[in-house]
Parts: C-alpha cells; structure tokens; sequence
C-alpha cells in the first residue's frame, strides 16, 4: 500500500484579497514580499474566484503609468480567473494523476488548496515539479528525454528560421556597413530582419519585424511574414513601403484566417520597411509601431520618425490602407536604426525602468562616429549593461544601416 502523502505537505501560505479591494492594497505587498508568488483573490463569502500570479503582475505594473491606471480600480481587473484548486488533504498521487491525464494547461504559477471550499494555502507548480522528480526518478528521466526531444526539435526550427533571415553578407554589400542585433528571449524568436533581392535599377527593400509573442509561437508568425514578404517582392516590387506594410498585413490576416468571424487565433505583428533607391539616391520609410532613427550626416540632431499607431495582420481589422511614407535624400544620411520593443521596454537601470527610445537617442548621438558594425555590437552591450539582473522580457532586434 502506498504512503498517503496529502497536498498540504507542500502547501505555501498565501495572502487573500476580496475581490472588491483596490489594487493599490495588494500590489505593493507583491513588490515587496518575494516569497508572495501567487495571491488568492475571494468573493464576500471567502470562496477563491480568482488569482494574482506575482511574475504577472509586476510585469504588468512595470511601467509607472500602468500601475497608475490599475491602482484604484478593483482587484478584479488584474486577476486571472482561470485557476485550478485541489483538496488540501487530497493525495498527491490523486493530484499528479489529475495534471498529467487531464488537459488542465500549467499556465499560472500554482493552484489553490482548499478546506471546505475555502483556501487553506497555495501549491506552487515548481515545488510540485520538485515532488515529482524527487518521488520518481523514473520520470524525470523521461521528462529529460523528452525536454531534449524538443529542444533539438527547437534547435532545428532556430536553424530553419535564421535561414530566413536577411543574408548578413549580402546586407554589408549593400550599405557602407551594416550592424545586426538579433537575440530571440528563447531559441527562436518573434523577430525577424529581411532584404529583398535587388532589382535591376539597384533598387531594393529592407524590413524589421516583430510578431507576436516569443519562442516557438513568435517563430511560426515570423516564417508566415518572410514567406509574404518574398511574395510581395516577386509580385509587387514596385510598391512604395507603406503599400508593401499594407498588402503585407492583409496577406498574413488571411494566411491566418483571422478575417473570418470564427477565428481561433489572433495574432499579428509591428514593421518597418525602407526602400532604397541607390539611382535616385532616396530612401524611403514606413513603419507600424516601428519607428526609424536616422543620424545625419551633418552633426545634427538624431532625428526620430515615429511608426504609424497600428499593428498589423491581427483580427478584425479591415483591409489596410497604405501607410504613410516619408522621403529622405541619401547623400543627408550617416546611419538609419530601427528596433524593435524588445529594446525599448526593457526593465534595467538604477530605478529599473524601460530603456525607452530617447536613451535609444542619445544612444546614437553619443556614438554617431561609429561604424555601423561597432555601434550594433556597442548596443548590444549597453543594453545587456542596462538589463543588469532583470530578466529578458521579450526577443532583442536592432538593424543599423550605414551609408
């Protein structure tokens, strides 16, 4: 017969909130208290209707202006009320069987435990996963086969996306120099940088992008835009970038099938795209909620061209217009950058705030003399610098033309 070992005797204390108390009463406590991982939010009659995940909500109120939209509403607007609840004095082995048999998906960091309806504690799913490898030494040896399972898988799907990536080689070829920064959070990523072949006249496109989410997600968007931005090349290269951003949002919300009613998935992605005209000698730029740094070649100030407010590709958005496009003469230009978010909301610093593009600003202002290569590489540093002990929030994009 085997041991009775109750849920319990990994239960964590937690705190409790009603759900009608404002958020400025419990995340404060979050902030402070590290060993608050999960908050058990409750109804008038003490029962769970809900929970704060600590990782979540301080990646929520990392930004200073949410936290002061969120701190005097309800404590309901940030709860997550998808949550999973198990008896306290229910057998671990019950328990087990029950995540690994069911399709409960592991997505917040712990379940309730209850005692006659009511929390009694918190199980954290880490001490949990501990349980089991410590209980079953069997088991995490197949769970270490199969995490190598899919991380070649992974590893595999990283070499396939690179292969998309715009070809470094040929970039430099292109421009006086070129400097690259792509770093994926995880093995691959939602980040993509991408340049089209060039036409006879010399001309050619050059894009960043950022599709939604990260890892493996992020990924599969990111192939789905290269593939529509080759189409659009092969077919409609005469187009200006504003019209390119268009067509290419149409194509990846229909690729998607997220212009019909019934869509399961939403998803999309911001962009960039300058055209260069080494004939005329004009670049042209659009961008959706990418924008373009450009440092002239005259000692002047970095001057920033803000993306059009809107992502694209995502559901139930209508056919897209053309976005704006702006003009800029070559022989004004010393370098143009564009990054992606993953840049500028980076948490780091003394006070931990976003990086931000006016430190990305002053950034380039500081280092206007560099080559593009050695500002690339010097960005990356500084904001790995920056990051300090916070984690990576998101995938890590920068291209820096130089001309």
């Amino acid at each position: 017969m085997s041991l009775h070992i109750p849920a319990r005797s990994l239960m964590s204390p937690t705190e409790t909130v009603k759900v009608t108390a404002r958020c400025d009463t419990i995340i404060p406590r979050i902030r402070e208290d590290s060993s608050l991982k999960l908050v058990v939010v409750v109804d008038e009659n003490n029962l769970p209707v809900g929970i704060l995940e600590r990782i979540e909500i301080l990646t929520a109120m990392a930004n200073p202006l949410a936290y002061a939209v969120f701190q005097n509403r309800p404590v309901s607007s940030l709860m997550d009320e998808e949550f999973f609840t198990f008896p306290a004095d229910g057998d671990m082995a019950d328990l087990s069987a029950v995540i690994n048999e069911s399709a409960e998906s592991i997505h917040t960091g712990g379940l309730v435990l209850l005692d006659d309806n009511r929390c009694a504690g918190v199980l954290l799913y880490s001490d949990f996963l501990g349980y089991m490898v410590r209980q079953d030494a069997e088991r995490a040896a197949e769970l270490a086969e199969a995490h190598e399972v899919v991380m070649d898988s992974v590893n595999y799907a990283s070499r396939i996306q690179q292969g998309l990536l715009g070809n470094r080689d040929k970039m430099r070829a292109s421009f006086t120099d070129v400097g690259i920064v792509w770093e994926p959070r995880d093995v691959v990523g939602g980040d993509i940088f991408w340049q089209s072949p060039k036409r006879a006249d010399g001309m050619f496109w050059v894009a960043l992008v950022d599709c939604t989410g990260h890892g493996v997600p992020g990924a599969m968007v990111s192939m789905l835009v290269a593939s529509a931005l080759n189409r659009l090349w092969e077919t409609h290269n005469d187009l200006n970038p504003g019209e390119v951003l268009g067509k290419l949002g149409d194509l990846v919300r229909q690729a998607l099938n997220q212009d019909s009613e019934d869509a399961k998935s939403n998803d999309g992605f911001d962009s960039a795209i300058v055209r260069i005209e080494p004939a005329s000698g004009v670049v042209n730029y659009a961008g959706a909620r990418i924008g373009l740094f450009v440092v002239p070649r005259e000692h002047e100030p970095v001057l920033r061209i803000n993306g059009f407010k809107m992502a694209l590709g995502y559901k139930g958005t209508e056919p897209h217009a053309p976005l704006p496009n702006t003009e800029l003469k070559i022989h004004d230009v010393a370098a143009m950058v564009m990054a992606t978010d993953g840049v500028f909301d980076q948490p780091g610093g003394a006070n931990g705030r976003a990086f931000g593009p006016t430190r990305l600003a002053d950034f380039l202002a500081a280092h206007r003399n560099d080559s593009a290569s050695e500002l690339a590489r010097k960005l990356q540093s500084e904001m790995t610098h920056w990051r300090g002990d916070q984690s990576r929030r998101d995938d890590l994009s920068a291209l820096v033309l130089g001309f």
